[in-house]
């Protein structure tokens, strides 16, 4: 049996990378929950520091 990183492994990786959840990674990978994460406003740059 083979072992493949799940979609998460690279979610969280590029987290770490950014040392921040930022629009464009919740874009990615969870595009329904930007509204939920960040609010309802349209602001260019979205980053919740970590």
């Amino acid at each position: 049996q083979q072992r493949a990183p799940r979609r998460s492994a690279s979610m969280f990786g590029e987290i770490c990378r950014a040392n921040a959840i930022t629009a464009s990674i919740v874009e990615r990978y969870a595009p329904d929950a930007m509204d939920s994460i960040f609010g309802p406003s349209d602001a260019a740059r979205r980053q919740i520091s970590v």
